[in-house]
């Protein structure tokens, strides 16, 4: 047993880990801003200056890589913006190329400034679920963001992921103010329980997996896919996304998807 243990910890790899400097938190720290109540511009817009709310970076096409590309959002946006009284889809054929379109916006920002620029911009002025698809797609791919981590979207968007009835549940908390709610290091904690195997009983067949086909992570997972593997990109062959593994993995990741379904 000595022995083995001795050769297992001869074959451990060390990896090397790196302090975070000042400029790789100030990504983070706009990351998790930008992110933050994606839908009360209220909250959002009083932490940044003059020259953030004067952008239009229609004005300012010099400063992106893939100019044309750049343009060709910017004229279907001033033709025909897309704002939240519309239901965004990903899916939707007229809603793919706002999404292709901004996702390409905000990765051929040519700096930093002049992404954070865009990005304030589509955060007060897109459709948000747009916004949070565009934000992530890039952000995967975009060289300078590698290492920055997102807030989970089943935080961002918790009405995608959680049942109506726990959504309400938590809304009831908040606008009474967590009456009786006890703090925890400063931060109100509440559990609400739901039971994905009899909710609303077995309403169809595929509610006895429930527990499958509602689970968070699951779902949370397959979004990330989705997002970084966009089925309308053609990978770096067409100047697009950096990303270029696309059907061997596709076919691999529903492969097993049916086999659990099944």
């Amino acid at each position: 047993v000595a022995f083995i243990a001795i050769c297992a910890l001869a074959s451990c790899k060390h990896i090397e880990s790196k302090v975070a400097d000042k400029d790789f938190l100030t990504k983070q720290k706009f990351v998790l801003e930008i992110l933050q109540h994606v839908y009360q511009n209220d909250v959002f817009v009083t932490k940044y200056d003059q020259t953030f709310s004067n952008y239009k970076p229609w004005e300012h096409v010099g400063d992106f890589n893939q100019v044309d590309q750049v343009k060709e959002f910017f004229e279907l946006w001033q033709h025909k913006p897309l704002h939240d009284d519309e239901v965004f889809s990903p899916v939707y054929e007229r809603h793919v190329e706002y999404y292709k379109g901004l996702t390409k916006v905000f990765y051929n920002a040519k700096d930093w400034n002049v992404f954070t620029h865009v990005v304030y911009w589509a955060r007060v002025h897109v459709n948000k679920h747009l916004f949070v698809y565009a934000f992530t797609a890039a952000s995967l791919q975009r060289p300078d963001l590698q290492g920055v981590v997102l807030p989970a979207v089943y935080e961002i968007l918790p009405w995608y992921f959680f049942d109506a009835d726990a959504v309400e549940v938590a809304k009831q908390h908040g606008a009474h103010g967590f009456h009786g709610v006890k703090k925890l290091d400063n931060i109100y904690n509440v559990v609400v329980k739901t039971n994905y195997s009899n909710v609303y009983g077995n309403v169809n067949y595929d509610h006895t997996l429930a527990y499958f086909l509602e689970d968070v992570g699951l779902n949370a997972f397959y979004y990330y896919y989705n997002v970084d593997y966009p089925q309308w990109s053609h990978g770096p062959a067409s100047h697009e996304l950096s990303k270029d593994r696309r059907g061997e993995l596709y076919l691999y990741l529903h492969c097993h998807f049916l086999a659990r379904y099944h």
